[in-house]
């Protein structure tokens, strides 16, 4: 990991706490208590189509040298949250993917 990349995670932290913070850390886990079990299980679920879909990238980059399903899940991941995040719509997120990969 880079000194950047670093710098970026501990920042997003920071953040991600404040804002935890500002809500009242007891409404927030009230909420999530709230969803139960049916949060993990949506989450567990996401699981499926993103480890297809790393397959699938991974199968489009063959070469002798092809990347490990661990970075063609890293690469999924980072290619859907940069969808999820930018406001253009779908159009960062294969970019992403094809750098990472």
């Amino acid at each position: 990991m880079t000194r950047a990349a670093r710098w970026l995670l501990s920042i997003g932290l920071v953040i991600f706490i404040a804002v935890l913070a500002s809500q009242g850390l007891s409404t927030v886990l009230s909420t999530l208590a709230l969803a139960g079990w049916g949060l993990v299980l949506v989450a567990l679920f996401h699981l499926v189509p993103l480890v297809l879909d790393a397959a699938a990238i991974r199968v489009l980059f063959v070469t002798d040298t092809a990347a490990p399903m661990r970075e063609a899940i890293l690469a999924r991941w980072v290619g859907e949250s940069a969808n999820s995040l930018m406001p253009a719509g779908q159009i960062g997120g294969p970019v992403l993917m094809a750098r990472h990969l």
